[in-house]
């Protein structure tokens, strides 16, 4: 079991303490299914995950349940944390966040962008 100053750390790092300051912290029983929004709740599922400690995370869709801010902040503390993330989603990938990328194409062809040497590396089929 995590001690509490790691999860009140970790809830600062992804964004979720003002939401449980608010609430009296976890002292008193709360309906936090009720109390929280979508995009904090799935704050608090990656919070779950974190604490967990695994060696990696897949996350389907993240830009659905997470603005882009609160995203990149996410994928930072993943990093920070040395938990590799695997992303699945539609849209560009974002070089700021992403070490790289790969794209899936309906006729079966692909295409690979390693972020982290060069911008412009690529490979294709």
């Amino acid at each position: 079991k995590p001690a509490d100053e790691e999860v009140n750390r970790l809830l600062k790092e992804i964004g979720l303490d003002p939401i449980i300051t608010r609430h009296d912290g976890f002292e008193k029983d709360c309906d936090w299914e009720n109390i929280l929004s979508f995009e904090e709740r799935q704050l608090m599922a990656v919070a779950k995950v974190i604490l967990a400690t695994p060696s990696f995370v897949l996350m389907d869709r993240l830009e659905t349940a997470l603005q882009p801010e609160t995203q990149k902040r996410v994928l930072n503390v993943l990093a920070q944390r040395g938990i590799s993330t695997v992303l699945f989603g539609r849209g560009a990938a974002n070089a700021s966040v992403h070490d790289s990328f790969l794209e899936l194409r309906e006729d079966g062809s692909w295409e690979w962008k390693d972020f982290r040497h060069n911008a412009n590396q690529q490979t294709k089929s």
